[in-house]
């Protein structure tokens, strides 16, 4: 066989093996607030990491709310110390009555008659693998108790989550159960939504922003 056969046929397999052990780009994960700290775990490069965002300012720029925050990755339960600074667009809130995210492992739950997911604002794109789990078990209520943010991640973290080009969606689901302060931080973040989508209540807004930030300031 001719050496220029046999490279080509070298290169070409080199490709096939890239191509198999490309990952799909991470879009989605999802945590719980406590306090002013949003955790939770995800599997970048099939690796289980721990992830915490911790919330230490609010704003309003362009008509939507921003958060600003400290994202740090860590391989066991406590909080690293270091993290990146990362900002988050508020893309939307949903009420619920149960876990949004379920196990898999977990036994179907009844539904009642009548209920259904509150849709947030864009849902009308084709949900993949990974945002299909943001949907699963939502059920009507009387809150915002699921937020969902948009990190718009440095290159470096970027690169080392696999997020491509893409903002990271982040899910946030309010732990109920001895958790006062991250329920008044919820609370000013779903009146500030809500005061945000409608433009006559915009002007109350930079009071509740104030207070927000005060909130999160006493929760370091």
């Amino acid at each position: 066989m001719p050496l220029s056969d046999i490279r080509g046929q070298d290169k070409a397999k080199s490709l096939t093996r890239k191509a198999s052990t490309r990952t799909e780009p991470l879009r989605v994960i999802n945590g719980e607030m406590v306090g002013n700290t949003i955790s939770g775990k995800f599997t970048p490069g099939g690796q289980r990491a721990s992830f915490f965002y911790t919330l230490t300012k609010a704003n309003v720029v362009d008509g939507r709310l921003r958060l600003s925050g400290s994202f740090a990755l860590g391989s066991g339960s406590a909080n690293p110390k270091a993290g990146n600074v990362v900002i988050a667009t508020l893309a939307g809130t949903m009420a619920r009555s149960a876990n949004p995210w379920p196990s898999a492992n977990d036994p179907p739950r009844p539904q009642r008659q009548g209920q259904q997911a509150q849709r947030r604002q864009g849902e009308q794109e084709e949900r993949t693998e990974q945002t299909q789990s943001l949907y699963v078990g939502a059920e009507t209520g009387g809150g915002c108790e699921v937020v969902f943010l948009s990190l718009a991640l440095p290159p470096r973290l970027r690169a080392r989550l696999n997020t491509g080009s893409y903002p990271l969606q982040l899910g946030v689901t309010l732990v109920q159960t001895d958790n006062r302060r991250g329920q008044e931080i919820n609370r000013h973040i779903c009146y500030i939504a809500r005061a945000l989508s409608n433009k006559s209540a915009a002007a109350d807004v930079s009071a509740t922003i104030d207070q927000l930030n005060r909130l999160i300031a006493s929760s370091q």
